[in-house]
């Protein structure tokens, strides 16, 4: 719906699917004819009312006889009241009408029904319905359902055009959606017999279901209403956007730059498909208002395309923008850390509330103690699965629905285990109850890294985890004695405060997700300049079910290519299983030992609270650290880096904690004070958060907008690991006690205690940096080992390397070989490093996307620093860029062209200033980025040629192809070598060459750079990730013939081709296919 920007509360609104006016007021459409009057009844008088009708004049409106009917079965229209009325039923007939006067009147007249008529079922039925105008016109039913049941069916077919409206309004009526399914799974369970739910609990479920089928839209408008802060964001954006619009019109545009929309009327557009506009939130039939989108705050343009108009807007945060969520007031941002503080304990207290009232479900269920342990596994592993669909649910629909939606179904399922029957009843329950549980423990971390900037994110995120801890930690305090009122107690506590978790969470959180939020803009944008080029950075505006396809394979791609988030995981899993197994071992520690009764057993794990409340006091002081770090790092022009997320780990968590469980596993003996492991189980609890708070609080850092994806899968894999492994822990502190069985996790987690301290290393330690550079310039002084007939100009070992490039580039770019040659290049260079001049180390890469966003000198690679590989050229002004031709025979081959960047001379600082390249350039020009270069005297560019290194860097060049969402677009939706490798030669591959430009803007010479090796150690990793998506059919997959865009025509390349580098042995392509076969046994970090 258009809003019409006038009015105390924006009075009218315009429906461009059905081209209506209606008064939000008097809640019907209104004709054209009836404008004036209309106006003047609602007292807006003549010079208001003049401009108002000014600006309604540019709207298509339609005539009563000339409005399509909406189909059946589709939403309700918004702005139109649902009235009960009455629907003929004579044969052929379907008049309409809310009076029951005018039914007989219709009768008597349309069906010539002499003398008395009564509304009888024969004559007509109670519907309900819809009217466009005021009176008998134009009215169509809205409700002719016959059973509870066709009307979940209705809205089940409906779902796919619901969710798509609900991405781009955020309607809450998912939540009507989900009670239905929770329906149609009772009515299908009651249908094979099963013991689902007792009789009470079933007729609620089936009543409510039919109350939504009837009432839809009365729900659907409660829900609206208590969503309150959502909606006020959703408003307080279009009414910005409203405001903005109308300082457009009034402003003074010079002639030609802009047109004034306050006196110009749109054009209208052709007839197009109305339907399949206004499902994506178009405004139909409107023509694009010739409006300079750059007014609009925020938008830019992103390409210019033919195919689509010529361009596509995108809209964005302007710096500093109020409605920023990481710009929020500090009150805002705390607001919604308490609340995921709130739902972190609320959801984790069920893990471990019922382990106190262990063996009295046992007795009440018949099971035995390893089988009455599943209770609490099941949980885990219904946690860890649930997580999986958290992230990326919450990435594509935003944060709010998640929790809201998670914690009805949370709070049903939980009251449905607290009557189930028998144990099967009970355990199926519990898992789904915990399969929705987990969606806002998820997505919480999500919020957090959606409000706090990243300096921030050490203060505001603690809270939330300590939070997520003190769950499980009070869950057997809170339990303690619920065996002694009632089994089923522990149930209704935690139904309690889930449920009043999410009145709070209803009340008081806003939406935080950012795409989401510039999405509600950008819909904003096309609803009021009906121009449908305006779509938000991050949100695609594709289908919704490959949206989903791609945010649920997310979280699997993400662990497959970023190994951190696996050593993450594995420490998370093991304290996990730490902490889940001392609900079993807590038992054998100090009712076995001690001789306490079960009740104050399970009331001393609050002695793990004490080191959750020391490392809370921390906070300030991990903060100050953080604070530093970032004025350092702004000072130096650089990034805060993830690392300062270690401090936590470091501050002796991860040290203490295997110290504690030694601890706790060698002094609880009966000769032993009791108060040693209480104090020993605090010491863990210091070290549990400590260590936890870290792993989250580094992958927010290192993934942000992607974060609660990362954080998904760490939380499966440590939920269901641990869920997987709680009924064994019975049996191991059964027979290995706790002595030995405390030990063996000690073990595990004194190997896991340098993980914070080698991390912390981050890039590569300036020692490391040292030693590349000792060995890069070792091996340029070395002599050269290549046939001087081949390479006549060749003086040292390291021109080997960029000769065999120049001899082989037309068969090794845009070729069948190109990933095998370069992947077996990058590795013979990376062995002569080692082997001939002692480099410990391996070959590092360059990290494209890491230093994107930052000023180019900020990149510790190449910031001109003792420890870099030198910086940028000396600035030379008044550049018109270079050409460079492509080595494709022919008259006219294509050319690159690289735009002049921010250096264009040589370099002047850094190890490598006095660095001389011998060979090239392979094409004789005499300048180059704004430096004469002399001519090869070779006609190949391998003669003798000595001259500095010349670059001339561009960071603009990397900013579509090489950031971070481009990277992951093209791993995960380029499937087909055929497909990817062209992609990313000629963009990925071929911009970073571009942005260095110098020597590397000829493409025969660019190994003369030694920044060529980092670029292609890249370009090897990205090609690995994509191999590693399917790596059974990708291995060995080659695409392309063996000349250079197959010019000359050549034949297809085969694994059996031999590839060759004139100073090494021939090898077959096969050969160098795999990074972990035939002497390449490597994993990139």
């Amino acid at each position: 719906m258009v809003v019409i920007p006038f009015g105390a509360g924006d009075l009218l609104e315009y429906n461009p699917k059905y081209r209506l006016l209606i008064c939000r007021e008097c809640q019907y459409a209104i004709q054209k004819n009836a404008l004036e009057s209309h106006l003047l009844r609602h007292k807006i008088y003549r010079g208001d009312r003049q401009r108002l009708l000014s600006y309604i004049a540019q709207l298509d409106l339609l005539e009563p006889h000339s409005v399509a009917l909406p189909a059946p079965g589709s939403l309700p229209v918004d702005g139109l009241p649902i009235l009960s009325g009455y629907c003929c039923t004579a044969a052929g007939c379907r008049h309409l009408t809310a009076s029951s006067k005018r039914m007989k009147r219709h009768w008597s007249g349309a069906h010539s029904l002499k003398g008395s008529v009564t509304l009888l079922p024969s004559f007509a039925r109670p519907v309900k319905l819809q009217t466009f105008f005021r009176g008998t016109k134009v009215s169509f039913a809205r409700d002719e359902v016959g059973s509870a049941w066709q009307g979940v069916a209705t809205w089940l077919a409906n779902l796919p055009d619901y969710f798509n409206q609900m991405i781009l309004r955020y309607h809450p009526a998912a939540l009507v959606v989900l009670a239905h399914w929770a329906a149609v799974l009772v009515k299908r369970a009651e249908r094979v017999g099963c013991w689902f739910l007792k009789d009470s609990a079933k007729i609620i479920v089936l009543e409510v279901a039919r109350y939504l089928s009837a009432n839809g839209r009365a729900v659907l408008g409660m829900a609206e209403s208590l969503m309150a802060i959502s909606l006020l964001q959703y408003r307080r954006l279009r009414r910005e956007v409203q405001d903005h619009i109308l300082r457009t019109q009034q402003a003074k545009r010079p002639t030609g730059s802009c047109t004034d929309l306050s006196t110009s009327k749109l054009e209208t557009a052709p007839q197009t498909d109305v339907e399949e506009q206004s499902e994506l939130g178009l405004i139909a039939e409107k023509a694009k208002p010739s409006v300079d989108h750059t007014l609009f705050p925020g938008v830019k343009v992103l390409h210019i395309d033919e195919s689509k108009d010529g361009v596509l807007f995108v809209v964005n945060w302007t710096e500093q923008d109020p409605n920023d969520p990481q710009h929020w007031p500090l009150a805002r941002k705390w607001m919604a850390t308490v609340t995921c503080c709130m739902i972190g304990i609320a959801m984790t207290l069920p893990t471990s509330v019922e382990a106190p009232s262990q063996n009295a479900f046992n007795t009440y269920y018949s099971v035995d103690p390893t089988t009455g342990s599943m209770t609490t596994g099941i949980f885990l592993i219904g946690i860890g699965v649930g997580s999986l669909f958290a992230g990326p649910f919450s990435e594509t629909f935003g944060r709010n629905l998640i929790y809201f939606g998670a914690l009805v179904l949370s709070m049903l399922f939980i009251m449905a285990k607290a009557l189930a029957p028998n144990y099967g009843a009970a355990i199926a329950f519990r898992f789904l109850c915990a399969l929705f549980a987990a969606a806002p423990m998820t997505v919480a971390g999500g919020t957090i890294g959606d409000v706090w900037q990243p300096h921030q994110i050490p203060f505001g995120l603690p809270f939330a985890t300590f939070c997520a801890y003190t769950g499980p930690i009070l869950g057997p305090v809170v339990g303690a004695y619920t065996p002694k009122i009632g089994l089923a107690w522990a149930d209704w506590i935690s139904m309690l405060l889930m449920g009043a978790t999410f009145i709070f969470v209803l009340v008081a959180q806003p939406e935080t997700y950012s795409p989401l939020l510039l999405e509600w803009r950008a819909k904003h944008l096309r609803d009021l300049t009906g121009d449908s080029r305006y779509h938000a950075e991050h949100t695609s505006v594709g289908s919704l079910g490959p949206r989903l396809l791609t945010n649920l394979y997310r979280p699997f791609v993400m662990t497959w290519t970023e190994p951190i988030i696996l050593v993450f995981t594995f420490y998370l899993v093991l304290l996990y299983f730490v902490l889940f197994t001392f609900l079993s071992g807590y038992e054998a520690i100090f009712t076995q030992t001690y001789g306490i009764s079960l009740s104050l057993t399970y009331i001393i794990w609050v002695a793990m609270l004490p080191g959750v409340f020391i490392a809370m006091a921390m906070i300030p002081y991990i903060y100050s650290l953080t604070k530093k770090s970032a004025a350092r790092s702004m000072a130096e022009g650089k990034q805060l880096q993830p690392e300062v997320s270690l401090y936590w780990a470091m501050a002796g968590a991860s040290i203490l904690l295997p110290i504690s469980l030694f601890w706790m596993a060698w002094t609880c003996y009966p000769s032993t004070s009791i108060w040693s492991p209480i104090i020993a189980s605090s010491v863990f609890g210091y070290s549990l958060v400590c260590i936890f708070t870290t792993s989250y609080q580094y992958i927010i850092f290192v993934y942000m907008q992607y974060a609660a994806s990362a954080l998904g899968f760490m939380t499966f894999t440590r939920y269901t690991i641990s869920g997987a492994l709680t009924p064994a822990s019975v049996k191991m502190y059964n027979n290995l006690h706790p002595h030995w069985s405390l030990t063996i996790v000690a073990i595990l987690a004194t190997f896991m205690a340098p993980v914070p301290f080698v991390l912390y290393r981050g890039d590569l330690d300036n020692q490391t940096r040292l030693e590349y550079i000792r060995a890069l310039k070792c091996l340029h002084k070395l002599p050269s080992q290549i046939d001087p007939a081949l390479a006549p100009g060749a003086r040292s070992r390291y021109d080997d390397f960029q000769a065999a490039h120049i001899i082989n580039t037309p068969l090794i770019h845009a070729t069948g070989l190109f990933f095998a040659w370069h992947r077996w290049f990058v590795h013979l260079f990376e062995t002569a490093l080692r082997e001939e001049c002692g480099y410990p180390g391996y070959q590092p890469y360059w990290d494209w996307a890491k230093y994107l966003d930052l000023p180019t000198e900020s990149n510790p690679l190449y910031d001109g620093s003792a420890t870099s590989l030198s910086g940028n050229g000396k600035y030379i002004p008044d550049r018109n860029g270079t050409l460079q031709p492509f080595p494709i025979p022919g008259p006219n081959p294509p050319a690159i062209y690289t735009p002049p960047g921010t250096g264009g001379g040589y370099i002047y600082q850094g190890p490598l200033v006095n660095w001389t390249m011998h060979l090239g350039p392979y094409y004789n020009q005499t300048v180059q980025n704004g430096i004469r270069v002399n001519p090869n005297p070779g006609p190949d560019g391998l003669g003798y040629n000595p001259r500095p290194i010349i670059r001339d860097f561009n960071n603009s060049l990397l900013q579509e192809y090489n950031s971070y969402p481009a990277l992951t677009s093209m791993i995960t939706n380029l499937t087909s070598i055929h497909d990817f490798q062209p992609f990313f030669f000629q963009h990925a591959h071929l911009e970073p060459h571009s942005f260095i430009s110098g020597v590397d803007n000829d493409l025969f010479t660019s190994p003369g750079d030694p920044l060529f090796w980092f670029h292609h150690a890249q370009v090897d990793r990205i090609y690995s990730i994509w191999q590693a998506q399917d790596f059974s059919s990708r291995e060995y997959a080659l695409n392309g013939t063996l000349t250079l865009t197959n010019a000359p025509p050549s034949r297809n390349a085969t694994l059996d081709d031999m590839i060759s580098y004139e100073f090494s042995p021939d090898i077959p392509t096969k050969m160098a296919m795999s990074p972990t076969k035939n002497g390449m046994c490597y994993i990139y970090e």
